[in-house]
């Protein structure tokens, strides 16, 4: 059964391998995604940052980061979702999915 829960250090190297790996099997293949990760967790306090365990073992990341958005004559505060990442074997089963909710909950 699969289960998400707030990510912990224990989780970094399996996130930092699990995100190599899914975004390897992409088209544009990975490009310092991993690295933004570990970028995001040192420099914002306030980051969400969860994943997705199937007998304790990370099948999947979210991260989810402050941002503002500035336009002409106003800016706008939320959250920036990404990178995200899920196990290869594992993807377009929901997986990504219940992360998103998840985050944004």
């Amino acid at each position: 059964m699969i289960s998400i829960s707030v990510e912990q250090s224990c989780h970094y190297d399996s996130v930092q391998q699990l995100t190599v790996s899914a975004f390897e099997a992409s088209k544009l293949g990975h490009q310092g995604e991993s690295e933004l990760i570990e970028a995001l967790r040192d420099i914002c306090e306030r980051a969400i940052s969860l994943v997705a365990l199937d007998d304790r073992q990370v099948i999947g990341h979210v991260i989810a980061s402050p941002a503002v958005i500035h336009c002409a004559d106003s800016e706008r505060s939320g959250l920036a979702i990404g990178p995200m990442a899920v196990m290869p074997s594992l993807q377009r089963r929901g997986v990504g999915s219940q992360l998103v909710r998840a985050v944004l909950e």
